[in-house]
């Protein structure tokens, strides 16, 4: 089973990405593998960084579009109730309008998935600017879970 969810905040600063700190034990086992995919600059980049932490100090620093956090775990159990977690996916995409956002119009994409992000992004950036409009940062929550029969 899949669980996906959506927080949407009008916050329009670095303080954003401390929405990555979801999920917390006991939703997260205590040992897991962390990946990212940032998306900046016309394209993806891969990192495996050691824990949350390090890689919202290191987002903090950069400006980018949208960042995919993967939580890989062996299946676990939430304590006291019968369900099995799999995975975890968090994916934050900046509003246009946040301090952190990389202007998309200066680069040009190498591959046609970057690039089709790339003019999405773009397009959500011409509207910002046109309408002088706050736009929402997303935080889209994937987890795939399944249920015990007890």
């Amino acid at each position: 089973m899949f669980l996906y969810t959506q927080l949407l905040t009008l916050e329009q600063d670095s303080k954003v990405i401390n929405l990555l700190h979801f999920p917390k034990t006991p939703l997260l086992p205590t040992v897991f593998k962390l990946r990212s995919r940032l998306w900046s600059k016309g394209r993806t980049f891969v990192t495996t960084p050691k824990d949350i932490s390090q890689l919202i100090n290191n987002l903090s620093k950069n400006k980018f579009n949208e960042v995919k956090v993967i939580y890989n775990f062996a299946p676990d159990n939430i304590l006291s109730i019968d369900i099995t977690i799999h995975k975890i996916t968090n994916i934050l995409t900046l509003a246009p309008s946040n301090s952190l956002w990389e202007p998309t119009g200066t680069y040009k994409a190498l591959k046609k998935t970057d690039e089709s992000l790339r003019a999405s992004f773009e397009s959500q950036e011409i509207f910002v600017k046109r309408n002088n409009s706050i736009y929402p940062n997303l935080l889209e929550i994937f987890i795939e879970f399944e249920l015990g029969l007890n």
